[in-house]
């Protein structure tokens, strides 16, 4: 997953990465400010990336992505929980990345998919008034209150599972942007 030159290989590089990452977002939060951590030995950083608000790279399809993506899932992360006091989930082409990586919170934790698809949707539509932090305004959306989606988690695991109400809400947004879909 990382280049390492650490005894231990990848598990014990990706601790490592983990204890780096909390500790740069607990400073990050007491001097309220932007903290990039480099981490050259194994090959990665933390950083809070500026939100995309160019109309046509948001309205591109993202590529499908790998385990070789590692970087923009951090960074995703890193750029969510700084939003979190105002939003729930961003895909990769927000930060100006075009891959099919989502971030979204469930529950009071994050959940990280690479390469998402909504393999059914139940019966029941609604209509979603939705924010974003492309875009200044509220827009409708049609949403399935049901889904049931297949992905790759951070380990490359493939995995399956149901969401319903507003947690089936932010994937199919973020999933519209990772299609090109302007919500």
């Amino acid at each position: 997953m990382f280049p390492c030159k650490y005894r231990g290989g990848s598990i014990h590089c990706l601790a490592v990465l983990t204890v780096m990452h909390l500790l740069m977002r607990a400073v990050s939060a007491i001097i309220h400010t932007d903290v990039e951590i480099e981490v050259n030995d194994i090959g990665g950083s933390y950083m809070i990336k500026e939100i995309v608000k160019d109309t046509f790279l948001l309205s591109r399809r993202s590529e499908a992505a790998t385990l070789q993506d590692m970087q923009t899932v951090l960074d995703l992360q890193d750029t969510l929980q700084a939003h979190a006091d105002h939003c729930v989930g961003m895909a990769a082409n927000m930060i100006g990345v075009l891959k099919r990586i989502i971030v979204f919170q469930d529950g009071g934790s994050y959940v990280t998919m690479l390469n998402p698809v909504i393999m059914k949707t139940g019966d029941k539509r609604y209509t979603a008034e939705e924010g974003c932090l492309c875009h200044s305004t509220q827009k409708k959306a049609l949403r399935y209150e049901k889904i049931k989606v297949s992905y790759m988690d951070c380990s490359g695991k493939k995995k399956i599972k149901t969401y319903e109400g507003f947690c089936a809400q932010i994937i199919q947004h973020e999933l519209d942007h990772c299609d090109g879909i302007l919500i």
